[in-house]
């Protein structure tokens, strides 16, 4: 009796131990998504989302900086304040507002995942005789309603999270991180197949 208690014990902890150890927790890197897999629509076709829904068309998009102009966005000439406008679509590439700028979209759908890339200077670190090298360090964010905020995401659990609704997105990451980080080292869009699966209705 007291052998059968202390197998179903272990039983048990065996079973906590692996639901721990595959806990979707992997932080997201810059490796993570296949950041190439944004450009969509006709090239030359630049133009301004506004917070209305109309658009306005032109070729060059610049930001505008200064006492005059200061907080703006400019299309051919154009000035129109950053608050007004919620993207832009420049050269085959969506960007989105996120505070007072804006950032690259990766993936356009139901839901719709954006990228912010920052080099970042670390100091006290010696590399070839050179004190201070810099890192590229990037940060996602994701909305599932159309034009929606953007919330942060730091984890693959931030990603599962959006994908309840989707059995077979979830199976595909039902993996140790282990398994995951390989499963994107041997497929950079790996993770970007996942959130298109759900984007195409769980096709």
């Amino acid at each position: 009796m007291q052998i059968n208690r202390i197998i179903s014990s272990i039983k048990l902890a065996a079973s906590i131990i692996f639901l721990l150890s595959a806990c979707k927790t992997l932080k997201l890197e810059c490796s993570s998504f296949n950041h190439q897999n944004s450009k969509v629509g006709i090239s030359g076709s630049n133009y301004l989302l506004l917070n209305d829904g109309s658009k306005v068309f032109g070729t060059e998009i610049k930001s505008a900086w200064g006492i005059l102009t200061k907080d703006k966005v400019v299309i051919d000439g154009k000035l129109f304040l950053i608050k007004d406008v919620q993207g832009y679509y420049q050269d085959g590439i969506y960007y989105g507002r996120l505070g007072m700028d804006y950032i690259k979209r990766i993936i356009d759908g139901k839901l719709s995942l954006y990228s912010v890339e920052e080099r970042v200077g670390v100091t006290n670190v010696v590399v070839n005789g050179i004190d201070g090298i810099s890192l590229t360090v990037c940060t996602y964010y994701i909305t599932n309603t159309p034009n929606g905020q953007l919330k942060k995401i730091k984890t693959i659990e931030d990603i599962r999270k959006y994908l309840l609704s989707c059995p077979k997105a979830l199976d595909a990451l039902k993996k140790t991180d282990k398994e995951i980080k390989s499963s994107i080292q041997g497929d950079i869009s790996f993770l970007n197949s996942i959130i298109e699966a759900f984007n195409n209705g769980c096709l």
